[in-house]
């Protein structure tokens, strides 16, 4: 049995606030067997963390597979907070390795503003 962590993208990104950088339409890769994946979640949202309160993550790119970002465009700006902030709905965080390296994999449905 696996060690499994159960976290969401909101519970990660709780008070970071962030810039979209790219939003990249996905394409399946047969040597990564990713085709499903691609399928239900096309597009990759990549961001640039410009404020984390803890400081540790100041500066990062991460990237969130999402369902549909018909409404984000780049240069746009988040700060996610579960109770009026930005939310990624149905939000998954998932751990994979490749070559010895831990890599993070973060989906959902797309990214909503607050209110």
């Amino acid at each position: 049995m696996a060690f499994k962590i159960e976290m969401t993208v909101n519970q990660a990104l709780e008070g970071c606030s962030a810039v979209v950088i790219g939003v990249i339409t996905r394409k399946a890769n047969p040597s990564y067997h990713n085709e499903e994946d691609v399928n239900e979640y096309p597009k990759n949202v990549r961001l640039a963390i410009t404020n984390d309160p803890s400081g540790v993550n100041n500066g990062q790119i991460i990237s969130i597979k999402v369902k549909n970002a018909d409404n984000i465009q780049v240069g746009q700006e988040f700060t996610f907070n579960s109770k009026s902030g930005a939310r990624v709905p149905n939000g998954e965080i998932h751990f994979w390795t490749r070559n010895s390296f831990v890599q993070v994999a973060m989906k959902g449905d797309g990214i909503i503003e607050g209110d």
